[in-house]
């Protein structure tokens, strides 16, 4: 194992998480236009980032674990901000800062990521109510055509 590893993990973690910002927003949009077709191709794409990240993830868990009996370090959890602080003064100055840079970097994109995902619950719960005051409104008064019923 070496630091070029952890750097590369990272960029990779990086570039999911971005293909799952970015198909989030998808889906926002989707959302607020209501075209199914784009939301199903929007939830279709989450999963298969999905899938990919948490493929991701283990491999992540691997480097670690490596990374920490080489250099004799017992890590308690698998964070890596857990193992940043471990490992901190036994790598090279440089490459920990980068690995610092690129976990706030991570850091921020799923906090993005976070933020769209709630964004679009609530996008899914107003439709779904909309969806239900107005099945109620048309279907609960039979005795008026349905043309004349307030929707």
């Amino acid at each position: 194992m070496n630091n070029n590893e952890l750097l590369e993990i990272m960029d990779d973690l990086l570039s999911v998480v971005s293909q799952l910002r970015d198909a989030a927003f998808r889906k926002q949009r989707a959302l607020i236009e209501n075209s199914f077709e784009r939301i199903e191709a929007a939830v279709k794409e989450e999963e298969k980032v999905l899938a990919e990240l948490q493929a991701m993830h283990k491999r992540r868990v691997f480097i670690l674990n490596s990374f920490s009996k080489k250099l004799s370090i017992n890590a308690n959890s698998n964070k890596f901000s857990d193992f940043l602080q471990a490992i901190r003064g036994k790598i090279n100055k440089d490459v920990y800062d980068k690995l610092l840079e690129k976990n706030n970097t991570l850091g921020v994109l799923l906090g993005n990521v976070n933020l769209l995902n709630l964004q679009n619950r609530y996008l899914t719960e107003q439709a779904r109510s909309f969806n239900h005051s107005l099945i109620n409104e048309l279907f609960a008064n039979k005795h008026k055509v349905i043309l004349d019923r307030k929707v």
